[in-house]
């Protein structure tokens, strides 16, 4: 009886040491799901940089950027990713810009198209 008073008693322990990690582990993922959210009003000068900061808030993030643009009738003409996508440079088009980007945490990434009016 007491060899299965022990057992219990080990397997208990176990249970608890795993359940802890567990719960850690799922802390650990949702901390890591990175958050975009987009600025309010995003007017800029025609053949300005656009910094990433500029035009998005992010959140929980390991490496961020933007990894695409191009204009509303989908062409990309003066449109130049810089700094391994921490900016854009625009050329000297007007009219709406789309700007995706890309951030990676630590256990997913998100993506986000950003409208920009370009005056």
């Amino acid at each position: 009886m007491k060899i299965l008073k022990r057992i219990v008693l080990v397997l208990g322990a176990f249970g608890i040491i795993c359940a802890g990690f567990l719960i850690a582990g799922l802390f650990r993922y949702t901390r890591g799901v990175p958050r975009i959210t987009p600025k309010n009003d995003l007017t800029f000068s025609a053949g300005t940089v656009i910094n990433l900061h500029d035009i998005a808030d992010i959140e929980k993030y390991d490496t961020a950027g933007i990894c695409d643009a191009y204009w509303d009738d989908g062409s990309v003409d003066g449109l130049v990713i810089i700094n391994e996508g921490s900016s854009i440079r625009t050329g000297s088009r007007k009219g709406e810009l789309n700007l995706i980007v890309d951030a990676r945490g630590y256990s997913e990434a998100r993506s986000e198209t950003i409208k920009v009016k370009m005056v």
